[in-house]
């Protein structure tokens, strides 16, 4: 499956909406960086949200201050999930493998 892909915009007030999933970039005065991933979703039928795979989130290195490197899923009741985190040009990509309703990506 193709991954899904999405921007966001310097400076933009509003969360980054795509494909159902919402995306809040925060970082700390330290430096340390943490990208939370909202799912939105809903299935009224099943009453939950539509998991998502493959989700590649696209962020300009200057939200995030240029932080790339090991990055990992924080997720509710679920074990940390690898997340691979690259640079290109002036963005940084990340490739989330599976959301259901939240996680929290953390940068080192």
């Amino acid at each position: 499956m193709p991954l899904r892909t999405c921007e966001i915009c310097i400076g933009s007030p509003q969360p980054l909406a795509y494909d159902g999933v919402w995306v809040f970039p925060r970082q700390a005065d330290d430096g340390r960086a943490v990208v939370h991933l909202v799912n939105v979703d809903y299935d009224q039928e099943k009453d939950r949200v539509s998991p998502k795979k493959n989700l590649r989130v696209q962020l300009p290195k200057a939200i995030l201050q240029g932080v790339a490197g090991e990055a990992c899923l924080i997720r509710p009741g679920a074990e940390p999930l690898p997340v691979a985190a690259s640079e290109a040009g002036e963005c940084i990509s990340l490739e989330v493998p599976e959301l259901d309703l939240w996680g929290a990506v953390k940068l080192a």
